[in-house]
């Protein structure tokens, strides 16, 4: 506790210019703040305010530290007033950063199954591609399938997803069959971004790489799904995309005795950020309501 205070009254100093008005702000005299920043720059050994008789200004060490400082402050309060909650009800904001085809396709209705269900709970949804660091960028809850980690956040893995390759069957009659998966050099390949054009294949000596070149190429594989449909190429694509097509014959799985190796969907959690009960309560409700489909992604 007595850390908590002294950090406080660290940060207090900063933001008000002074002892004195730092001391009124937070209800104490001024030597009882000037003893707290001392005990503070005893515990990290380091000063972290300069002091002349006309103003205090932050140390080199002082800034390195303070937006820390300010964010472990800005967690305990928060964790302490949601200790003060009743436990069934759910408050404050959550900030979640969803890929956006797997958002529209899958996620989007669970995360307003999830703000129905809890009304005071404030949802900030980000459809957004590729992989960001969520701790700088204030993120609860980031859902990706890239394998990047960072220190300090921790990876909850949520459910795999299932790939193939993807044709339709007037392009492969003007095409020809296709065996193996070095004959995609030769056609026109419909490519994810975030995924690349090196395509991974698991066949009976293992795993096979094949960099493609991407006739076409989007982040969005809605639009990638429908140029497969309309026999513009050969596309990588997830099964959750491709299941209707595929059901009513638009689509099919091209060289089926090469498997695609399934991307994992987890979510990246700063780990201070995962003890928040409405940030657990939510990365809990997405992964048991998503069960009941993992077999079709």
């Amino acid at each position: 506790m007595d850390s908590i205070d002294n950090m406080r009254a660290f940060a207090e100093v900063v933001r008000t210019g002074s002892f004195t008005a730092a001391a009124e702000a937070l209800g104490v005299t001024p030597a009882i703040i000037s003893k707290r920043v001392v005990q503070l720059e005893r515990q990290t050994g380091f000063s972290l305010l300069h002091r002349t008789t006309r103003r205090v200004f932050l140390s080199a060490e002082g800034e390195y530290h303070l937006g820390r400082i300010k964010a472990l402050l800005a967690l305990y309060d928060e964790t302490f007033t949601a200790l003060r909650q009743k436990p069934e009800r759910l408050e404050g904001r959550v900030r979640i950063k969803v890929p956006s085809t797997l958002g529209f396709a899958r996620l989007n209705a669970l995360l307003l199954q999830f703000a129905r269900k809890h009304p005071g709970i404030d949802l900030e949804v980000l459809l957004l591609d590729g992989t960001l660091n969520p701790i700088v960028e204030s993120i609860d809850i980031a859902i990706t399938a890239f394998p990047m980690s960072f220190d300090g956040v921790s990876d909850e893995t949520l459910w795999p997803i299932r790939r193939a390759l993807f044709a339709s069957p007037d392009y492969l009659a003007r095409h020809g069959t296709i065996v193996h998966p070095s004959q995609l050099e030769t056609h026109r390949c419909i490519v994810y971004q975030p995924t690349g054009p090196s395509w991974p294949f698991l066949g009976d000596t293992g795993l096979v790489h094949v960099t493609v070149r991407p006739w076409l190429s989007s982040n969005d594989m809605l639009m990638l799904l429908n140029a497969v449909r309309q026999g513009e190429g050969i596309g990588l694509l997830s099964h959750y995309i491709a299941t209707t097509a595929l059901q009513e014959g638009q689509v099919e799985v091209v060289i089926p005795r090469f498997n695609v190796p399934d991307l994992w969907v987890k979510a990246m959690v700063p780990a201070q950020r995962l003890v928040l009960p409405r940030v657990r309560s939510l990365l809990d409700f997405i992964r048991v309501q998503h069960k009941q489909a993992i077999n079709d992604i």
